[in-house]
């Protein structure tokens, strides 16, 4: 477990929406190959703060650190470009899709045809697929449509598309919520992986049986606070 590597950090960030304070001088750190997990009552605030580092939203004080480097992300394309990505809880996935083109999406290899045509190079983004895909384990068609997919599988498939992207920190919003404990065990065997590939990831849940079984340090929020 590396614990002197940080990939992603909070800095004092504080955030304002209206009358609600959201955050309140919230400082912590994700590192590299570790699973960092937050906790609290809806509101408390861990999901602001996963907002802001995906470029969602935008801190009133503070700063957000990514690889030793202070970054203010206006948009989650720009927080993409810098490895962080967000998987929410409504998976954003095109179900009538294969599973290649969703795995590569905004990346789709291309081949010329006659010298000067460009097509789509299907051979090329299914061996791609197969390749990050085969990295948890999963044996599945590339060229399956997403929507014969289970809920698991299609987040395993978003994990997938963010390795793609050369995923440095990834932020799982509620993975658990809608699986039964089978699938629940398929994600977990998903996260270690990740713990091996050194991405930091943070892990936000309501269930501390599953936070005891997957986290490696836990944070509790409440009403925009970290409480140690």
């Amino acid at each position: 477990m590396t614990t002197q590597n940080p990939i992603a950090v909070a800095d004092t960030i504080s955030k304002r929406f209206y009358a609600t304070q959201a955050l309140e001088d919230v400082s912590l750190k994700f590192n590299a190959g570790e699973v960092h997990a937050l906790i609290g009552e809806n509101g408390a605030g861990k999901s602001t703060l996963m907002k802001i580092f995906g470029g969602i939203h935008q801190a009133d004080k503070g700063r957000i650190i990514i690889n030793g480097r202070e970054v203010k992300f206006s948009s989650p394309g720009e927080a993409l470009a810098a490895g962080v990505i967000v998987i929410p809880q409504e998976l954003q996935v095109v179900a009538s899709q294969s599973v290649a083109e969703n795995v590569l999406l905004g990346q789709l290899p291309e081949k010329s045809i006659m010298g000067f045509l460009s097509t789509i190079n299907r051979k090329a983004m299914a061996q791609r697929t197969s390749e990050l895909l085969q990295k948890f384990y999963l044996n599945i068609d590339p060229n399956l449509e997403v929507e014969r997919l289970s809920f698991a599988e299609r987040q395993i498939v978003m994990i997938a598309r963010a390795l793609n992207h050369q995923a440095k920190f990834l932020i799982l919003d509620e993975p658990t919520a809608a699986l039964e404990t089978r699938e629940v065990d398929r994600i977990f065997e998903v996260i270690e992986t990740l713990k091996g590939l050194e991405v930091a990831v943070a892990f936000v849940s309501h269930r501390l049986d599953e936070v005891e079984t997957i986290a490696d340090f836990c944070t509790i929020f409440r009403d925009g606070r970290k409480v140690e």
